[in-house]
């Protein structure tokens, strides 16, 4: 509760007090507070950091909005000699909330904010290790990233991934995909652990999903966000090591970099998502997975949506080197950024958006039955807010907005995982218009919303938003991962068309029966066929 307090000066006898009465309620940024005055003066006020925000004449009452930190503020009262006075003190919070005259996007904020909180009801895990306690809202970097970008809004934790992830960084700067407490030995041990993607220690089990190349730049990009939510450069300071560490691996390691394209690589996936294709280009392994690598056998290439975000995660840490001082690595990170954004762009960039996967090498032809350089795959929406061009984020929008247009059967939104989905090649794991091969994903559809909003297109990024709202009312008031991306029409009706059977028949469908056919069911007269419907019926079960 706000706490009112008055302090009159021995000389100048003034009084200070909230006009015309306490606030009932925690006081937040942006509200107008009034305060009287016993006679006129000056006042100051300043925020939880001691920061002024305010400085004017009072007198018999002055009007402020209330802005800066968090935490208990002061009005100070001066007198005509300058000297303090008396001095007020209020505290101030903050939520993160919206009202509108609808109402419309207050209940959105609930639905997402209720969507983000689905492992806890506060959205953060507890994670202790070594006598420490880790919070964060995801044990996956990649989701914890994602997640961030909403949670930093309603809480503090998302560095504590950040750190925990740190902690436990491999040698070469390689950061893992997730972190689990350790139950023993298992698949992970078997599967992975054979090529250095799995690791027990220290009552950890540590895993690296072989194929993935963007834990890395997840990694930068979750501490950048953190440092932005938090303001903390001593923390920011500390995980810079980290950070180069974990970007220089990337394009040192033969099985993340790309030495014919000078860019990042991967087997072949459904955009940034763990599990490769089925096809003749699978290589063997001794305990089978969709997610296994091999440097020397899988057949790799190119994925746009992991170039924009390492590049966008080089210029992310190169601003949080600068804060630090250290402006000759920033610009190594800069040129870096520069180069791989224009490589990407004369080998990815169709004029439209980024082609999906280009293979390393030309002699790869994949039959998927479907034409790869037409599919629109969404981490083209992520890549709006990755610092590539407002020319190639008008072209994707663009590219979106005719999509809507012109959406099949059933589609709930344009945001799809990829689209025209595969015919072949992912069944396993993935069938047509479900999850990743053809369905349609919230997140992407706030990245698209994100992106319109910034480059001009805000009355359909606004759509996007109401389309996501009603989505969420329709179910069950959250935003779900995946949506089934069509519904195609059933097939026509069958035709059916009699056969006589007589010739063959040695049953009667009666219980007359003859001499060359038994009655139907022998002897229970009345128990036969005769009566059965004819047409076309419709059965339950």
């Amino acid at each position: 509760m706000p706490r009112k307090t008055k302090h009159a000066a021995t000389r100048s006898r003034t009084s200070l007090w909230f006009a015309p009465s306490e606030p009932s309620h925690v006081i937040r940024p942006l509200e107008r507070i009034s305060v009287a005055v016993s006679r006129p003066c000056t006042i100051a006020v300043t925020d939880g950091g001691g920061n002024e925000y305010h400085r004017g004449a009072a007198g018999p009452e002055a009007a402020f909005i209330v802005g800066g930190a968090l935490g208990m503020h002061t009005v100070t009262a001066y007198g005509s000699d300058g000297r303090k006075a008396a001095t007020l003190s209020f505290a101030v919070d903050a939520r993160t909330e919206i009202d509108d005259d609808r109402g419309v996007y207050k209940e959105f904020l609930r639905i997402l904010h209720k969507t983000m909180c689905c492992y806890s009801p506060t959205g953060d895990i507890a994670f202790e290790w070594r006598g420490r306690t880790y919070r964060y809202f995801v044990h996956w970097i990649l989701d914890h990233g994602h997640t961030a970008k909403g949670m930093q809004f309603f809480s503090p934790h998302t560095a504590g991934l950040v750190d925990l992830l740190r902690d436990v960084q491999r040698e070469d700067g390689m950061i893992w995909s997730n972190v689990n407490k350790d139950t023993g030995p298992g698949w992970y041990d078997t599967c992975y652990g054979p090529y250095g993607y799995a690791r027990r220690t220290k009552g950890l089990l540590l895993v690296r999903q072989p194929v993935e190349n963007h834990c890395e730049y997840n990694f930068v990009d979750a501490a950048w966000r953190a440092w932005k939510g938090s303001g903390d450069d001593a923390w920011m300071k500390r995980v810079l090591k980290a950070c180069t560490k974990a970007l220089d691996y990337t394009v040192n390691d033969r099985a993340r970099w790309s030495g014919r394209f000078g860019l990042l690589k991967r087997g072949y996936c459904i955009d940034s998502w763990d599990f490769q294709a089925h096809d003749e280009y699978e290589p063997e392994f001794a305990v089978p997975s969709a997610m296994l690598i091999d440097p020397d056998r899988t057949k790799f290439g190119v994925f746009y949506g992991d170039n924009t975000g390492y590049t966008f995660a080089c210029e992310q840490l190169a601003e949080m080197l600068e804060h630090a001082g250290r402006k000759k690595e920033a610009a190594r990170f800069r040129l870096r950024a520069a180069e791989m954004h224009k490589r990407l762009n004369d080998i990815a960039w169709n004029g439209r958006f980024y082609t999906h996967h280009v293979e390393e090498d030309p002699a790869v032809k994949r039959n998927f039955g479907v034409d790869e350089k037409s599919q629109i795959s969404f981490s083209n929406a992520y890549s709006l807010n990755r610092n590539i061009t407002d020319e190639q984020c008008k072209a994707i929008i663009g590219t979106y907005r005719d999509l809507l247009a012109h959406l099949p059967p059933g589609s709930p939104g344009e945001w799809y995982a990829i689209y025209p989905p595969f015919e072949r090649g992912f069944g396993k794991e993935n069938a047509k218009w479900q999850y990743m091969n053809g369905g349609v994903h919230g997140h992407a559809a706030g990245e698209l919303s994100l992106g319109a909003f910034e480059h001009g297109y805000e009355r359909y990024g606004a759509d996007i938003l109401e389309r996501m709202y009603r989505l969420g009312k329709k179910h069950g008031g959250k935003i779900y991962f995946a949506y089934t991306g069509a519904y195609p029409p059933p097939p026509p009706p069958q035709r059916f068309a009699p056969v006589d059977l007589s010739a063959l028949a040695n049953m009667d469908i009666t219980d007359a029966g003859s001499d060359t056919a038994r009655r139907w069911m022998d002897d229970r007269a009345g128990n036969d066929m005769r009566n059965l419907p004819v047409g076309t019926q419709v059965f339950a079960g």
